[in-house]
């Protein structure tokens, strides 16, 4: 190796690291999403149809309706209670022939529905390369070129607040192994490609931030133009984000103010509002968006506390990233916490007494006072960009539970909170630092990362990824088992829950025939299934008596499973609200299904989770 070669390979070690770094995770998420990724959620196959779907943003509706004004259950639809062509559902997923790069189609589908159309056309782009074709991969893709932008940006960030490329490499480590990283990556929706947004804004505000001159204030020309551009389109990916920066922005002109840099101040402030006021004009159904969704939450009233929201929100925020997890009912670790401090304290004491005239006591004790008398200067030292980065990450956790129905969307509101996991992990490491660098310099690396493997460990273990879906023994692949089949779905038990519907073009979009439905709906209605033979019914466990014979066979798919289920159930939060308020008889299908079991061939298949949801895959002729 000449001197050329080991000059490189010293120069740009850190960045090998972080490429071997940044590889071993996208290899193991490919791992995670090929072979552990079982199934989908509905928004995920929300994320294909509003791309590819021509003129058609929801399945189960006509187009020119906009779902959360529609309240015609099944029966208003046209698409239900009656047999359709498995090339309807084909087509809602996937771009034909004649359909490719229509962002005309993209931009009317995202104003009949809650956001911006940026992330839609990118997958539609992918999609159109491939008509006719149907495959998670593509969406799956957008995330991997996202999660590579978001470390590298992030170790950027890290290295200009600690100037060392190590620190800044156990960031992305912490990062990288988290879960709430592979739940960015796993989940296909816009929320990955947001995270890389808004993380390179952060970036590109730090290095103005840390540009500043007393004489020439700060670099707005190197680097506004980039925070503008990327705001822009950010806005144009998700609504939601325009608070968060809006905040961030609103601080960074405060210190600009403290300074006195007032001119710089405008510049800065008009534009990211330019970038605000650009997104508006090319896409001013935002105002319409904002508004209806606004009036929606006014008159919707949560089952559980402010309190237990927010703890259950930030049990994903801090658990799924630092391993600090929160209980909805009490503080959980707390206990724990306090025990091994009262521990820790009843310990030392006699210790102190014991050893106190000991030289090397006496020496540790000076080094330690030494130390507490240099605190106020330690935190002067904290870098207030930090500070900045933390106070609309932090408003936005905090105003998150009344903007969003948390019990309803049980562990998947994770996804609003992926652009938050980087600056977890950003302050953390930052702290730590900090802390560590206090004491010693010289082994503050090894320390950190011995810290940060350890912490993986533990996080990974407590914090199950939301997003992997993990199905029953015996589980087939639905689109497997519906293909060239005439297929009858009971998406719903009631009709106000058509859009369960969402959940299944992906699985029904090889089927023969669909016959759409709900499992309380009534006999006429079904009495349209004579027109073809069905071959295989698709059904929630839960319309099924809990003591008849269909629902014995259905447990002896996978005992073990549905006890743990059954079990969960009754402890879990869910079910305890749940229950309040709860009465009437329920009315099962059982006798439905044996009418059309006439030959008594009829089986159950396997079960699958789908939209946290259990349903029976019934083979009509096994």
């Amino acid at each position: 190796m000449d001197k050329d070669e080991k000059s490189f390979l010293k120069k740009h070690r850190a960045h090998i690291v972080l490429a071997v770094m940044i590889i071993i995770q996208l290899i193991y998420s490919c791992y995670v999403f090929a072979y552990e990724k079982q199934g989908t959620h509905s928004d995920e196959i929300w994320s294909y149809g509003l791309s590819n779907s021509y003129y058609r943003p929801f399945i189960y509706l006509p187009d020119g309706i906009y779902q959360d004004e529609y309240d015609g259950g099944y029966e208003g639809s046209d698409i239900t209670n009656k047999w359709i062509d498995g090339k309807v559902m084909n087509d809602y997923v996937t771009v034909q022939e004649d359909e490719r790069f229509a962002y005309d189609s993209v931009y009317h589908n995202q104003v009949l529905d809650h956001h911006p159309p940026l992330y839609y056309a990118i997958l539609h782009t992918i999609c159109s390369f491939f008509p006719g074709k149907f495959s998670l991969w593509y969406a799956f893709s957008i995330n991997l070129v996202s999660m590579v932008f978001i470390q590298i940006f992030l170790y950027k960030m890290m290295r200009l607040l600690t100037s060392s490329d190590k620190v800044a490499l156990v960031c992305c480590m912490l990062y990288g192994g988290g879960v709430g990283a592979l739940s960015t990556m796993l989940f296909l929706r816009q929320y990955g490609f947001m995270t890389m947004l808004i993380t390179m804004i952060w970036y590109w505000n730090l290095k103005m931030f840390r540009s500043f001159d007393k004489e020439k204030g700060f670099d707005l020309k190197h680097n506004v133009p980039f925070i503008a551009v990327l705001s822009f389109l950010l806005f144009f990916t998700n609504y939601t984000t325009c608070m968060v920066v809006g905040i961030f922005t609103g601080c960074m002109c405060l210190y600009m103010l403290c300074h006195k840099r007032i001119k710089q101040m405008f510049i800065y402030g008009f534009s990211v509002l330019g970038s605000l006021g650009l997104f508006i004009a090319a896409y001013p159904y935002v105002v319409m968006h904002v508004g209806l969704y606004g009036g929606a939450n006014d008159n919707k009233s949560y089952k559980w506390g402010y309190i237990q929201r927010l703890k259950y929100l930030l049990n994903h925020v801090l658990g799924d990233s630092i391993g600090i997890h929160f209980s909805i009912f009490n503080m959980g670790n707390s206990a724990y916490v306090f025990v091994a401090l009262v521990f820790a304290l009843a310990l030392a004491v006699p210790l102190c007494v014991l050893f106190r005239k000991e030289k090397w006591f006496i020496s540790f004790k000076d080094k330690a006072v030494k130390k507490v008398k240099g605190i106020p200067g330690w935190i002067r030292s904290f870098d207030i960009f930090v500070l900045i980065l933390l106070i609309p990450n932090t408003v936005y956790v905090f105003i998150l539970p009344e903007i969003s129905d948390i019990t309803v969307m049980g562990s998947a509101v994770a996804r609003y909170i992926f652009i938050v996991y980087p600056v977890v992990c950003l302050t953390v490491v930052y702290i730590v630092n900090k802390l560590v660098g206090a004491f010693t310099e010289k082994y503050t690396v090894q320390i950190m990362a011995a810290m940060t493997v350890a912490l993986l460990v533990y996080v990974n273990m407590s914090s199950p990824c939301p997003f992997i879906n993990k199905q029953m023994k015996g589980y087939r692949d639905p689109a497997t088992a519906a293909e060239g089949k005439n297929v009858l779905l009971f998406a719903s038990e009631t009709t106000g829950n058509i859009w369960y519907t969402q959940c299944f073009p992906a699985y029904l979009r090889d089927a023969k025939n669909i016959f759409i439905t709900y499992s309380k709906v009534d006999t006429e209605t079904l009495n349209n299934l004579g027109e073809k033979e069905t071959e295989l019914i698709i059904v929630p466990v839960n319309s099924f008596d809990p003591d008849g014979l269909w629902h014995n066979r259905i447990r002896d798919t996978d005992p073990e499973s549905f006890d743990i289920i059954e079990k969960n159930h009754k402890e879990s939060a869910y079910s305890v609200f749940d229950r309040i308020g709860e009465s009437g008889k329920k009315i099962y299908i059982d006798s439905f299904i044996d009418d059309l079991n006439d030959n008594g061939n009829a089986e159950v298949s396997f079960c699958a989770s789908i939209q946290g949801e259990y349903y029976a895959f019934i083979d009509m002729d096994n």
